[in-house]
């Protein structure tokens, strides 16, 4: 798997360019020495009244090569609506899912399913938040992609000096398995 750097965005903030979206990104990566396909946006879940100005900014964005994620879903402004319409390549799912899953049978059984909808859009599923061994299970037998969190390790200044030359400061990198 090529490694990339993934970018906390605000929808909101995405709707701030009128046009050219990711022009003035994409010519400042390059000054860095990187190309917008090593980049993911995360598209924090927020209320976003302009959904398709929203729409037509990632779908910019992915046209200049970037890829977006929609972190923090299951929880406040998710809908499945702005999945079928951003279609993003990768869906975060918020920790309080995994936790609910971990306390709530009917969780348990509907996470698979959500992870199953989130599949047949073409998008990976990434979980939040693992903390335990029983969440970890959970989100394995739910078919997600890749999980983050606590259980794996905890950010520490040893795992940022083992990382790969990126040629560019990393300030914080979460940990994915």
């Amino acid at each position: 798997m090529q490694w990339a750097i993934f970018l906390n965005v605000s929808g909101r903030h995405l709707l701030s360019v009128d046009g050219g979206h990711g022009r003035t990104f994409e010519t400042l990566l390059k000054h860095c020495g990187l190309k917008p396909t090593q980049i993911v946006l995360e598209i924090l879940e927020s209320r976003v009244d302009e959904l398709p100005r929203l729409q037509d900014a990632v779908d910019a964005y992915r046209s200049r090569g970037f890829r977006v994620a929609i972190d923090d879903f299951g929880c406040q402004h998710s809908n499945f609506d702005r999945l079928w319409r951003l279609t993003p390549d990768i869906v975060k799912l918020d920790r309080s899912l995994i936790v609910q899953a971990s306390e709530d049978k009917r969780v348990r059984r509907i996470l698979p399913k959500i992870v199953e909808i989130i599949h047949d859009l073409g998008a990976q599923v990434v979980v939040e938040g693992i903390e335990t061994l029983d969440q970890h299970v959970l989100a394995l037998d739910a078919g997600t992609d890749l999980m983050q969190g606590f259980y794996y390790a905890r950010p520490s200044a040893e795992v940022l000096a083992q990382r790969p030359a990126l040629g560019v400061p990393v300030f914080a990198a979460p940990v994915t398995v």
